[in-house]
C-alpha cells in the first residue's frame, strides 16, 4: 500500500494501530524516540512494546527505581548486584519496563509495581511476573540492548521473538527523485 492510505486509530489507552482494512492482516506495530534515536517494533502476528531511552546516572535512576519498582525487583536488585555500571543496569531496567507497558497497550495507567521484569548474572532481561490479565510471564520475551554509547532500547513481544532484524540511518529512508 502507498503511505497515503494507511489509516491509524488508537487502542483504549493511547496505543497506535492500524485500522483493520486499510492493511490485508492485523499488524501490531509501536515505536518510541529519545534524543535524536527512533525504534519501531513490527510485531507480524504478535503485539509488540519497544523504548529508547538516553543511558542516565545512578543517582538519577535511584529515585525512578525505588518509586516504580515492584517489591519484587527491589529483593532482587540486593541479590543481583549489578556488574558495572549501576546506572547502565537501572537504565536497562526501566527500558524494559517501558518497553512492556506499550506492549500490552496499557502505558502508564498500568502501576509499574503490578508486573516485574528480572534479570540473570549472565546479563540476560526477562518478563518476571505480570498479572493474571497478560497471561504467563513465560509467554512474554524481552530484549535489553545498546544502540549506541549513550542509548539503550528495549523489544518486548507476546509470543517470544522468532526473529529481530535490525536497520540503522539510511537504510530506513525512503528517497524518490521527480
Amino acid at each position: 500500500m502507498a503511505p497515503g492510505e494507511l489509516r491509524f486509530t488508537q487502542g483504549q489507552y493511547g496505543k497506535p494501530a492500524l485500522v483493520e482494512g486499510s492493511v490485508s492482516s492485523s499488524l501490531p506495530f509501536n515505536l518510541s524516540h529519545s534524543k535524536g534515536f527512533t525504534l519501531v517494533a513490527v510485531g507480524g502476528n504478535v503485539e509488540v512494546g519497544v523504548d529508547v531511552e538516553l543511558l542516565q546516572t545512578a543517582e538519577r535512576m535511584t529515585s525512578i527505581f525505588n518509586r516504580f519498582a515492584s517489591d519484587a525487583e527491589k529483593a532482587s536488585i540486593d541479590v543481583v548486584q549489578p556488574r558495572g555500571d549501576l546506572g547502565r543496569w537501572m537504565t536497562a531496567w526501566w527500558v524494559g519496563k517501558e518497553a512492556f507497558i506499550k506492549a500490552v497497550g496499557r502505558g502508564l495507567s498500568l502501576p509499574l509495581d503490578q508486573f516485574s521484569i528480572g534479570f540473570c548474572p549472565e546479563g540476560e532481561w526477562f518478563v518476571k511476573d505480570v498479572t493474571p490479565e497478560f497471561g504467563a510471564a513465560s509467554e512474554w520475551s524481552l530484549q535489553v540492548f545498546s544502540i549506541d554509547r549513550t542509548h539503550l532500547g528495549a523489544l518486548v513481544a507476546r509470543g517470544g521473538l522468532r526473529e529481530v532484524r535490525t536497520f540503522r540511518g539510511e537504510s530506513l529512508v525512503c528517497k524518490a527523485s521527480a
